[in-house]
């Protein structure tokens, strides 16, 4: 007989196509499989043997795993389908759990033995392993180590290793693992004390006596009045200005300048202080203040020294201060700003 007619044996449907799905019954489990025809063919055309389901096609192995489960079920039937529900017995903790019987079947067939729930099968495998690890660790201790000494005395797997590093720290993965690596030590207190007490004595240590220390001022001293503290000063600053973002109330007089055509500079340093806008062809200076942080008694006091440093500085600039309540009305700033350019020396 050909396959064909085999497989037409276990279907109802004559007329069926390579496609179509069809409902085969398993002649061991009696269990209603749907599978297509075509599947169905080529079981027959690479087994001679009658059809079988997944589940059940190791016919020697699963009969003896079956016949284990049977022996842990409670009321068990030799009737029973894989998809019946059944009480199951533990071989170890001797405890009941509720399980389909397919479940115990497939665990009687893992553990070759005795069905056993998952924490006890657990216990078994953590003993196990923990015995295969302290064998594989007491024999390849001195066999590793040699390997790895052999190869890191080539150069060249040095520095593919030293490469594959710095490729890894400059991405912004092994940025982001360092910074979160160092935010969780630093949170630490007990990892503040180590560092701190690391740096005393690298400071305490016989390269800084006290001779090398006077040096070092006298040297960081002679460096200050020269131009590297300007260059410092205007690196810090800038750096420091640029981490801000505007007000609501700097972005709009920038737009008001910008709507006049004026020619302004933002955060115009005079000094050691910075004005909001500078306009270098009226030589205007424009100052924007919020309603509560311009009237605390500390930046009061900083802005009375500011205005009085320009001032004296440089007599021919005008100072024009706005504050955030003039805002409401765009026109009255407008005004202001045109009256200030149109009254200064250099208009």
């Amino acid at each position: 007989m050909t396959p064909k007619n085999l497989a037409l044996k276990h279907v109802a449907e004559q007329n069926a196509k390579w496609r179509d799905v069809v409902d085969v019954k398993c002649p061991l489990c009696h269990d209603t499989h749907k599978i297509t025809f075509g599947t169905l063919i080529r079981y027959y055309m690479n087994n001679k043997e009658e059809y079988k389901c997944k589940f059940c096609n190791g016919k020697k192995y699963m009969s003896i795993a079956k016949k284990i489960a049977l022996g842990c079920i409670l009321e068990a039937d030799q009737n029973l389908k894989l998809k019946d529900s059944i009480t199951a017995v533990c071989s170890v903790c001797r405890q009941m759990f509720t399980k389909k019987f397919k479940d115990v079947i497939k665990c009687c067939k893992n553990q070759n033995g005795p069905y056993k729930c998952r924490v006890c099968s657990n216990r078994e495998i953590q003993s196990r392993s923990e015995v295969k690890n302290k064998t594989q660790k007491s024999l390849l201790k001195n066999s590793s180590s040699n390997r790895v000494k052999e190869l890191w005395r080539d150069n060249n797997f040095r520095a593919k290793v030293s490469k594959n590093i710095k490729r890894h720290a400059n991405s912004p993965k092994g940025r982001k693992q360092r910074s979160k690596q160092a935010n969780e030590a630093w949170a630490s207190p007990e990892y503040k004390k180590i560092i701190s007490q690391h740096s005393k004595l690298n400071y305490n240590r016989n390269m800084f006596t006290e001779e090398v220390r006077s040096k070092l001022s006298k040297s960081t001293k002679r460096l200050w009045k020269t131009d590297v503290r300007n260059a410092y000063l205007k690196g810090s600053a800038k750096g420091f200005l640029n981490s801000q973002s505007p007000t609501s109330i700097e972005i709009a007089t920038r737009g008001v300048l910008k709507n006049l055509g004026v020619h302004f500079i933002e955060q115009h340093k005079v000094g050691r202080y910075f004005f909001d806008f500078y306009a270098p062809d009226h030589s205007v200076l424009i100052e924007v203040n919020g309603d509560y942080w311009h009237n605390l008694p500390k930046n009061k006091k900083r802005d009375k020294l500011k205005s009085k440093y320009a001032r004296i500085k440089h007599p021919d600039y005008t100072q024009l201060v706005i504050w955030e309540h003039e805002f409401r009305d765009l026109k009255s700033v407008k005004v202001r700003i045109v009256a200030a350019l149109e009254e200064s020396k250099y208009a």
